[in-house]
């Protein structure tokens, strides 16, 4: 309830400290171990949320995290195309202005 799919977010799976691993597996790798069932996940307005989600292997705290990271907006992909365009003109203008000694 409540779930915020702008911001980012890790929940811990669980504490693996105390765990014996199976054969093959070492804590480097304990993530591989897990697969991701996203068909209950909804934001507040209860639309499925499908994209974003991983698992993660947060070896400071020795836990497995869910970790969401979201996915950015076209709009935010406009504003940065548009932001570094502006800068290539004003670099360009720059060096324009430095070849005619102004």
């Amino acid at each position: 309830a409540g779930f915020d799919p702008t911001q980012s977010f890790a929940f811990q799976i669980f504490d693996y400290t105390n765990l014996t691993m199976p054969t093959g597996y070492t804590v480097e790798n304990i993530a591989a171990l897990f697969t991701l069932d996203l068909s209950a996940f909804d934001d507040q307005s209860g639309a499925p949320v499908t994209a974003g989600f991983s698992v993660s292997n947060n070896l400071a705290t020795g836990a497995i995290d869910l970790v969401y990271a979201p996915i950015p907006e076209p709009s935010t992909y406009g504003l940065v195309l548009g932001t570094l365009a502006l800068a290539g003109v004003a670099v360009r203008r720059r060096r324009s202005l430095a070849r005619e000694g102004r």
